[in-house]
């Protein structure tokens, strides 16, 4: 494998979060992958709305060519959306955490994402809520619902 990286540009830990070097970190990952997911580490916390950094990188990364951008750290679930063909979700909210002073924190998603080969095919967010502060259960239809209307009502 690490002949494969004589050609790339390649350093040990995390990639910055910067739209001037995100064509670059995709094209290489498109080297090696039939698929590219960007993992970014973003957003302000504690906000159901997707900052405009947040929204400007997703505009950068899906020009770039990634497939999907799945994004976290607010602690609270965000909206999504697709710029062309790419899948953006901008923050699932907590899982395992123990933010119990709020609702919001103790919400979130999983995202279960269907590919028929390289090409996205589905997306199905499935609502959680998190009980004695580390156990992730499936959220009861009214919370599930009042979850699901922020990811879709774009964090209003």
């Amino acid at each position: 494998f690490p002949q494969l990286l004589t050609n790339v540009r390649y350093r040990k830990g995390a990639a910055p979060l910067d739209p001037e070097t995100i064509a670059e970190d995709v094209a290489n990952a498109r080297k090696f992958a039939h698929v590219v997911i960007v993992l970014p580490h973003w957003g302000v916390e504690y906000t159901a709305a997707a900052s405009e950094r947040q929204r400007a990188f997703a505009r950068a990364a899906a020009a770039a060519g990634a497939d999907l951008v799945v994004g976290n750290h607010p602690h609270w679930v965000q909206a999504h959306e697709r710029i062309g063909g790419t899948f953006v979700a901008y923050g699932l909210g907590n899982f395992v955490f123990d933010q119990s002073w709020s609702l919001e924190t103790q919400q979130g998603a999983l995202l279960e994402v269907t590919f028929t080969g390289a090409r996205i095919t589905a997306t199905r967010y499935i609502p959680i809520h998190i009980f004695d502060q580390y156990q992730p259960r499936l959220a009861d239809p009214d919370e599930a619902a009042q979850i699901m209307e922020r990811i879709e009502g774009g964090g209003r």
